[in-house]
């Protein structure tokens, strides 16, 4: 709703990286991905040592954005810091096209 009634070009989260999961997700399900999405952690944070990002808001409200691959799994969910697949058993694809 927040994001209807107000338009933003730029979405600031502070906290964990389930919640610039969970935000990114929703930007994801409402087809806004559009939307600048910056990140100050809270804490440790696996998104922001991947993503060399430190705890500074400064950034996150002046800074350029730049596109990034948004990595999703079939369950929904998104993939914001460090991932790793082990015992493969099926495909990967990335839009149409198999990758793996």
């Amino acid at each position: 709703a927040a994001l209807r009634a107000h338009d933003p070009r730029r979405v600031v989260v502070h906290g964990t990286d389930a919640d610039l999961a969970a935000v990114l997700l929703r930007l994801l399900r409402t087809e806004r991905l559009d939307v600048e999405v910056a990140f100050v952690a809270a804490g440790r944070s696996a998104a922001a040592a991947v993503w060399g990002l430190g705890r500074d808001p400064s950034l996150a409200l002046t800074g350029s954005a730049s596109p990034v691959p948004l990595v999703r799994d079939d369950t929904g969910g998104v993939l914001v810091g460090r991932g790793e697949i082990r015992d493969l058993d099926g495909e990967c694809y990335c839009d149409d096209d198999l990758v793996l």
